[in-house]
């Protein structure tokens, strides 16, 4: 059997069915693996950061240098993912992490708030799962914001002071430190006025609430956790 036989198939499936592909082909496989290898090379020079494999990456610099690429007007989850194209890496895992805490059900994450009134309209939030329906990845989250409102009733949440977002699963773990001007600020922000929103409507309708905890867990604490089976 060879190549010429399944000629519409695509490259995987060819090797599923044990098609050897043409010099051709082979040649143009190769290729596309050595540009592939050169593109990756070029990351991790660009970015060493996410790639020197340090359990805990300082994303201080990250953002004024992914603004300097022409990414400078996008926010939040757009920004985040703008990253993980550009850099790849474990900025990645910090892209996975973001959108598991946007859309994982309020029944698998542990959520503890304190309201700081002594130093201004100041609220902490830790945040936690250790996995969902369908993930099992794990991320705690440790966000102040300051609440803010105008005569219209609008309620802003800003950054007060950096973000940590720590994330694991089974390919490791990173624990990513974010500045207030970076990008997972504004989305736990979002992520916790919908999810007042969900237990405000829930009250209005006499449902049972998700359980909240007394306590925080620290992050030392959440990192000792063991991660949930696969099976």
């Amino acid at each position: 059997m060879n190549d010429t036989q399944h000629p519409e198939l695509a490259d995987w499936e060819k090797q599923l069915i044990g098609d050897e592909p043409t010099v051709e082909e082979q040649q143009r496989l190769d290729s596309e693996a050595a540009a592939a290898a050169a593109e990756e090379a070029g990351r991790r020079e660009a970015w060493p950061m996410l790639h020197d494999g340090s359990a805990t990456v300082d994303l201080s610099q990250v953002w004024y240098r992914l603004w300097d690429l022409g990414h400078n007007e996008l926010y939040g989850i757009d920004l985040v993912d703008a990253l993980a194209d550009e850099a790849g890496g474990v900025a990645k895992r910090f892209a996975a992490g973001a959108h598991s805490l946007m859309s994982r059900r309020d029944e698998n994450v542990q959520v503890h708030v304190d309201v700081d009134t002594r130093h201004g309209d100041l609220i902490r939030i830790v945040a936690w799962s250790m996995g969902g329906c369908w993930s099992q990845r794990a991320w705690h989250v440790a966000c102040t914001l300051e609440i803010s409102t105008d005569e219209y009733g609008e309620v802003r949440l800003t950054p007060y002071i950096d973000t940590t977002l720590a994330v694991r699963g089974q390919g490791g773990t990173t624990v990513f430190e974010d500045p207030e001007y970076g990008a997972i600020g504004p989305i736990v922000a979002r992520w916790y006025l919908a999810w007042e929103g969900r237990r405000t409507v829930r009250g209005r309708l006499g449902v049972d609430q998700p359980e909240l905890p007394d306590a925080p867990i620290t992050l030392e604490q959440f990192l000792a956790l063991p991660l949930r089976s696969q099976e």
